[in-house]
């Protein structure tokens, strides 16, 4: 029960003034109690903010800002043909027509996240463009044999001249043949070394974007976990530069 202030008489709680003096009921004294708990850090904190109140992850960002269509239309027509003197109708024509479309819409902020590009593997081109050159010495130097034992050797017979050209072009075009069987080996060897070094480059590119977080406050990206950050400007740029600093074995693994 409260005790009045003014004259120290108790009366019951459901009155709000003490029914003795009228003085005003006591209120009840209130305790504040502040608690400062420390905050845990997260990986996705921005650098600069050291929290991830302002941060999201740019590969949603990406997804959410990028939006694809696709259009197609169809028309067609029929047009008369007529005589000019008298006006008869001497003919028609109809035409048809199709177009279609696609359409890649993004945001302004989603542009500055593009993913690094996949590289393409490149076929060799050198046995196609040594094939028409080997084809074309061995037929002129065949002919140029054929010409010196017809002209400068008159005493060997049609026959041996045709077999001469014969067994020359098969000796000729056989060691041309291996000839750019090896050159074209060498050279997948040395385009298949140079796309897996790139393809390893860009999986660690690909790692590096995926886990890139944007702080919307600061307008940079950094790496989760990292103290790191770029403009976001240098989005690309930055994909490289970490994941050149990886050192992961397998990326399959770390994802």
């Amino acid at each position: 029960m409260p005790v009045c202030q003014g004259c120290n008489a108790s009366y019951d709680e459901s009155f709000a003034f003490c029914p003795y003096c009228g003085s005003a009921k006591p209120e009840t004294p209130k305790i504040k109690l502040e608690v400062d708990l420390p905050r845990k850090q997260t990986p996705e904190d921005c650098p600069k903010c050291d929290n991830d109140l302002h941060t999201q992850i740019v590969s949603s960002i990406y997804a959410s800002g990028t939006t694809t269509g696709i259009g197609y239309t169809e028309g067609s027509g029929t047009s008369n043909y007529y005589q000019t003197y008298d006006g008869k109708r001497i003919g028609t024509s109809r035409s048809s027509s199709s177009s279609s479309s696609f359409s890649v819409n993004q945001s302004q902020l989603a542009k500055n996240f593009i993913p690094p590009n996949k590289p393409i593997k490149s076929e060799s081109g050198c046995a196609v463009i040594l094939g028409i050159i080997t084809f074309v010495a061995s037929g002129l130097l065949t002919g140029w044999i054929i010409f010196d034992l017809m002209y400068l050797q008159g005493f060997l017979s049609t026959t041996a001249i045709v077999f001469s050209f014969i067994g020359l072009f098969i000796l000729i075009y056989g060691a041309s043949i291996y000839s750019i069987m090896a050159l074209t080996k060498g050279e997948n060897a040395k385009k298949d070394e140079e796309f897996e070094n790139k393809m390893v480059i860009y999986e660690k590119a690909m790692f590096v974007w995926e886990h890139l977080y944007y702080c919307h406050k600061h307008d940079i990206v950094f790496l989760e976990g990292q103290k790191d950050y770029f403009p976001v400007k240098q989005t690309l740029e930055a994909c490289y530069i970490l994941g050149n600093e990886l050192n992961i074995i397998d990326l399959s693994d770390s994802k």
